[in-house]
């Protein structure tokens, strides 16, 4: 695997991924254990990884659209945040998973086989479902920010079994086809902050 942060940094490692829409073959792990408060930022175009993203330790931003688009498992321990429309992409072939303790910034879900929670995991960011259902098999799924609300941006994917656990307000949006609603709705309509449908037909 290709391993960021050893031996580790004692200041911000930036990543500027560019236009050229590199791809690692293998893992990505980001293991800076110094515990800077910004430990690894990744900036500016889409970065292909074709193995597992795994965060161990560190502080990891994505910024200005930047998109790790993983085509294996993550493995979230330390945490990641987004701004500025950047997001880790699930993609690849066959059911793949996501856990651990770290928050999990905006994310899409992006495979047609399908999701499922590894353990209880707690969304923060703008979830898109493109295509796939997402699956609590491992664990709760928790969507909870407070600040920035989430919002969860419903395509041609699906959260399935049982409704996320809202713990803060959220905003819902359809785009696509027409569709149904389903448990991407909160239990309890005070959580509910806005409803968008911007479907094109």
């Amino acid at each position: 695997p290709i391993i960021i942060g050893n031996p580790t940094p004692t200041s911000l490692t930036t990543v500027t991924i560019g236009g050229f829409n590199p791809s690692l073959a293998g893992d990505l792990q980001i293991n800076n254990t110094t515990g800077l408060a910004n430990a690894v930022l990744f900036t500016g175009g889409t970065l292909g990884v074709t193995g597992n993203l795994v965060l161990t330790a560190g502080a990891t931003t994505l910024s200005n659209q930047a998109t790790i688009s993983v085509s294996g498992n993550i493995t979230n321990t330390a945490g990641f945040t987004t701004t500025e429309q950047a997001r880790v992409s699930m993609i690849g072939a066959g059911v793949k998973t996501f856990g651990g303790v770290g928050n999990f910034g905006t994310i899409e879900f992006n495979n047609a086989a399908g999701f499922a929670s590894s353990s209880a995991v707690t969304l923060t960011g703008t979830i898109y479902l493109t295509a796939g259902a997402v699956n609590n098999t491992g664990g709760v799924i928790t969507i909870d920010n407070s600040t920035v609300l989430p919002t969860v941006v419903l395509n041609n994917g699906s959260f399935a079994t049982v409704t996320p656990t809202y713990n803060s307000n959220v905003n819902i949006t359809y785009i696509g086809g027409d569709k149904a609603t389903g448990l991407e709705l909160p239990t309890a309509a005070t959580k509910l902050q806005n409803l968008t449908v911007a479907t094109t037909n």
